[in-house]
């Protein structure tokens, strides 16, 4: 299975805050448009400890108009 890919939660972290660093956006305001309940949760996407559902995954990868590929699987 050589086109099998893992998910490095770090790596994938990193690439989140790398999008919310280098737009116009802050966390609070990203955490607003997913509709969480605290920005806390992205903290810990971008750390590495949690990773987003599929439909937060979706909705992220569409606000900075990329795929959730090129999120976690770059």
């Amino acid at each position: 299975m050589e086109n099998y890919k893992h998910l490095d939660r770090l790596q994938a972290g990193m690439r989140i805050w790398e999008l919310i660093n280098s737009s116009e956006m802050t966390v609070e305001k990203v955490s607003e448009f997913l509709c969480l309940s605290s920005p806390r949760v992205i903290y810990d996407w971008m750390s590495g400890k949690k990773t987003p559902t599929l439909e937060r995954a979706y909705n992220l990868a569409s606000l900075f108009n990329t795929t959730i590929g090129d999120i976690f699987f770059k």
